[in-house]
């Protein structure tokens, strides 16, 4: 029964979290999906291969997809073959996505930082430890990512 308890907690504050960036991001048009592929390829020097995103963001690629496609249908991000491997295709910012992000950034960094100032760092350490524990003993039992 714990267990069970512990995994409905996990959804309610990951919907509620998600809730809370939806709701800031909806002034910018984002949703908090959308967001997550932005930072990521900011995070990963302005281009990303959709693979590499899905990974840092345990999406499916055809998850990332789908919001690479709105992204681009709003000039936000781009494709185009990738430097180092032209077969494949890498996913950057446009100028207009960069401008964005990096108006959002401090503004999505200000609201985590609010969110989680009743949490210590030892605590989210701990949440962190146990996560990483459960996603290991999938992959040992086989589930995919």
């Amino acid at each position: 029964m714990f267990a069970q308890d512990f995994i409905d907690e996990l959804n309610k504050v990951n919907t509620f979290i998600e809730n809370s960036y939806d709701q800031l991001l909806s002034v910018y048009g984002l949703s908090y999906a959308r967001w997550q592929v932005i930072r990521a390829v900011v995070e990963n020097g302005e281009k990303a291969r959709p693979s590499l995103i899905a990974s840092r963001l345990g999406l499916t690629k055809s998850t990332i997809s789908s919001l690479v496609n709105a992204l681009e249908l709003d000039g936000i991000v781009g494709r185009r073959p990738c430097v180092k491997d032209g077969r494949q295709i890498c996913v950057y910012l446009t100028t207009s996505g960069l401008k964005l992000a990096h108006e959002i950034i401090p503004i999505i960094d200000r609201h985590t930082a609010d969110l989680f100032k009743l949490v210590s760092t030892k605590d989210i350490q701990s949440i962190m430890k146990a996560f990483y524990v459960l996603r290991q003993h999938a992959r040992e039992e086989g589930v995919a990512e």
